[in-house]
């Protein structure tokens, strides 16, 4: 026997000890404008990420969830400014409980509310936030100031190092005033 299927809204709210009962899946698309955090970070050009997450119950009876996040988000390069494409594809398995009395040091938990709901899209987003790199950047992007040399455009020169420095020589003509001075 197959696992129920359903598709749902991932804002509503769901009722975690009955969804295990039944094994049942949820399937849905992440859509980033919905999710405010998540806004801020991902650009509104990004497609929908694809969601799966299984309902279960294990052996003592425990609540079990496993959410598959996969897709592509498009983020901005920290380096370059420009758009570039961040692949996502996580599969975390979660203990759901009550009470945080009952967690483990060793294992990802969600905490039901009073009432034995879990908000699911507070989850993906979070797991989502989580994926992206905290600085966004193209892999053989250049770095600011630096410029690849035209005969070999596998090495870069620093173009900060040949800029002209007024002051560089203030320290040398102080200390050779002062030191004149002294003679006098």
């Amino acid at each position: 026997m197959s696992a129920p299927e359903h598709r749902s809204d991932l804002n509503a709210r769901i009722d975690a000890r009955r969804w295990a009962d039944r094994g049942s899946i949820l399937k849905t698309s992440v859509h980033f404008d919905r999710m405010q955090r998540l806004a801020t970070v991902v650009d509104a050009s990004s497609q929908p990420c694809q969601v799966e997450i299984q309902f279960s119950l294990d052996p003592h009876q425990q609540i079990r969830a496993r959410l598959h996040v996969q897709g592509i988000l498009r983020l901005s390069c920290q380096r370059c400014l420009e758009l570039m494409d961040w692949a996502v594809d996580e599969t975390i398995d979660f203990r759901v409980m009550q009470d945080e009395a009952q967690v483990r040091d060793d294992e990802d938990y969600l905490l039901m509310d009073e009432e034995g709901c879990l908000m699911l899209a507070d989850v993906v987003e979070d797991e989502l936030l989580l994926s992206v790199p905290m600085i966004p950047r193209h892999e053989h992007c250049t770095l600011a100031g630096l410029v690849a040399k035209p005969d070999d455009p596998g090495q870069f020169r620093d173009h900060a190092s040949e800029r002209v420095r007024p002051f560089a020589g203030l320290g040398a003509l102080l200390s050779e005033n002062l030191s004149e001075k002294k003679d006098t």
